[in-house]
């Protein structure tokens, strides 16, 4: 099965029948980057290729709003349960460690522990 990442913020519909084959499995970053605020259209987007390909909502899911996308059946979901890494700092207290303008983190994995848990109760 080929994972492929869109972005889709116009026609959505028409670009979904343009972009499908049944080998494919799409990751959907909705506009707003947030899956639940475009969770209808999500929906909407599911319903249209049912035995076509698997819409795999992402952006924004966390251990909050993953219920709301396995009560919708969709098959997947998409996160990074992203955590910032911390340092100690001259004082002693934890800080985000930064570069630039960045804050530099990586995937959880008792965040990804807690989701998958959760969605399998």
């Amino acid at each position: 099965m080929n994972h492929k990442k869109i972005e889709i913020k116009n026609n959505q519909l028409d670009s979904l029948k343009i972009i499908s084959n049944k080998e494919d499995e799409i990751c959907i970053s909705y506009e707003k980057n947030n899956a639940e605020l475009g969770i209808e259209l999500l929906k909407e987007l599911k319903n249209e290729s049912i035995g076509q390909i698997t819409i795999m909502p992402g952006e924004g899911i966390n251990i909050k709003n993953c219920l709301l996308f396995k009560n919708e059946k969709f098959e997947a979901i998409h996160f990074s349960a992203w955590k910032p890494l911390l340092r100690k700092n001259i004082s002693n207290e934890y800080e985000k460690i930064k570069t630039f303008d960045s804050v530099i983190g990586h995937s959880d994995e008792n965040i990804i522990k807690d989701i998958v848990l959760k969605i399998n109760i």
